[in-house]
């Protein structure tokens, strides 16, 4: 049993444009600011959040454009490459959750050590989930706004091949 989950290009698209504007926004708020040396934290502030909008819009515009899956469940496990974490094996997971996180849902994968899925991360990667880490716990968190597919149903699929790997392996 393999399903693979895709993204909603209208949402990316829809997100990619909103960020656009935060961008530009921010890139006129430069332009004014610019003549005026008692605002540099303006300056800072602003041009921090161009960047960054910039950097958002771009990868809203990636993923959008992608081609391949995002997630997949496989008989052995979930790819995961919207959050980059890769293969989790069905063995690391305990559960699996849709939960509601500052008004956004997301799947929520427990896991008995994060330590060895961060270690198939890129250093700036790993070292973002350990800030997370204390606040989070053994926890992966996928966010669900940009696939195509109900949540839920994404959610009790997942729930679905978890039980029957568990079912197998006893």
């Amino acid at each position: 049993m393999t399903r693979e989950f895709k993204v909603s290009k209208f949402r990316c698209y829809t997100i990619s444009f909103i960020t656009f504007l935060a961008a530009l926004s921010c890139g006129i708020l430069l332009f004014l600011y610019a003549g005026n040396p008692k605002k540099n934290i303006d300056i800072i502030f602003c041009g921090v959040i161009c960047l960054f909008s910039s950097y958002q819009c771009l990868k809203f515009l990636q993923f959008g454009n992608q081609k391949k899956s995002i997630l997949s469940i496989t008989p052995q496990g979930i790819i995961d490459n919207l959050c980059k974490y890769g293969f989790i094996h069905y063995s690391e997971i305990i559960n699996i959750e849709l939960i509601t996180y500052k008004n956004n849902k997301m799947i929520e994968i427990n896991v008995y050590d994060l330590s060895n899925i961060l270690q198939r991360l890129s250093k700036f990667q790993q070292f973002y989930k350990k800030i997370d880490k204390p606040l989070f716990g053994n926890h992966i968190r996928i966010p669900t706004f940009i696939f195509q597919d109900d949540p839920k149903e994404i959610v009790n699929i997942l729930r679905n091949a978890l039980n029957e790997y568990q079912h197998q392996t006893k």
